[in-house]
């Protein structure tokens, strides 16, 4: 393929992927900084209206197939948050055309446009490529054959000024296959993988994690938790280095409270 468009390999330096970013509607600040901290990558980002968990009720969350019944849930934020991406995901299945999809305290190296394309090239049909992950959590990802690495950040918790930083790194951006990663602010998912994810994390359930490189073991409490049960069975692949990060700021965050 030459443009990349099918969620296959694609042509280095080409980049054709519509940009969404998640942002609801009562944090327009929220859009307007995500829209100034990342203006140097040079994407034509557009806002896409975010659900408001806070007014889906549980019974509608339920109707919608968005949680099973008798399941529990830290925030009503995190259902927002499921149905925010769901619905992303079901415009890449109906516009049969992969997608970017950034939330909006996302920070995005400005070098995104060619560190992008230029590893995706070097891949095959892919379902969903993490461009970066939480901080303060593991990541897990496969190096080669049955040899798998699980890594942690020294900086849990980044200031606006090293994500600053972050965002003129140059450092080399792989693909590496993706084993386990939390947080979702930053991917790309092709049609292919909108269906497979969809069919296997809606109706979401509280089904247990394992981390096996730790054995930290833990039930689904949010979407990404959802998500991390199914990596290993998909053509899931993360960017390492990151070309994204978020910012993290559990005392700015919209969807969960715990650690304020």
């Amino acid at each position: 393929m030459a443009s990349g468009i099918s969620g296959e390999t694609g042509e280095a330096g080409a980049f054709n992927f519509d940009c969404h970013v998640i942002n609801l509607a009562r944090t327009p600040g929220r859009m307007a900084t995500f829209l100034g901290q990342n203006s140097a990558a040079g994407l034509a980002f557009k806002r896409s209206e975010a659900a408001d968990g806070g007014a889906i009720s549980d019974e509608e969350a339920i109707r919608l197939r968005l949680v099973k019944p008798g399941s529990k849930w830290r925030t009503k934020g995190t259902i927002g948050v499921a149905l925010s991406h769901r619905n992303l995901w079901e415009k890449a299945i109906a516009d049969d055309r992969p997608l970017v999809v950034f939330e909006d305290d996302a920070f995005v190296r400005d070098d995104f446009k060619a560190a992008f394309p230029a590893a995706v090239a070097k891949i095959g049909a892919w379902d969903i490529i993490l461009l970066g992950y939480n901080t303060d959590a593991l990541v897990e990802f496969n190096v080669a054959a049955d040899f798998d690495v699980s890594a942690l950040f020294t900086v849990k918790h980044p200031s606006r000024a090293q994500l600053a930083g972050f965002t003129r790194s140059r450092e080399p951006a792989n693909l590496f296959r993706l084993r386990h990663a939390f947080g979702i602010s930053a991917y790309a998912i092709s049609p292919a993988g909108a269906r497979k994810l969809i069919q296997r994390c809606f109706p979401m359930d509280n089904r247990l994690i394992v981390f096996k490189a730790t054995n930290h073991r833990f039930n689904a409490f949010s979407l990404d938790c959802m998500m991390n049960v199914f990596y290993k069975d998909l053509a899931a692949y993360a960017f390492v280095g990151p070309l994204a990060l978020p910012h993290n700021d559990w005392e700015a965050s919209t969807v969960d409270v715990r650690k304020r």
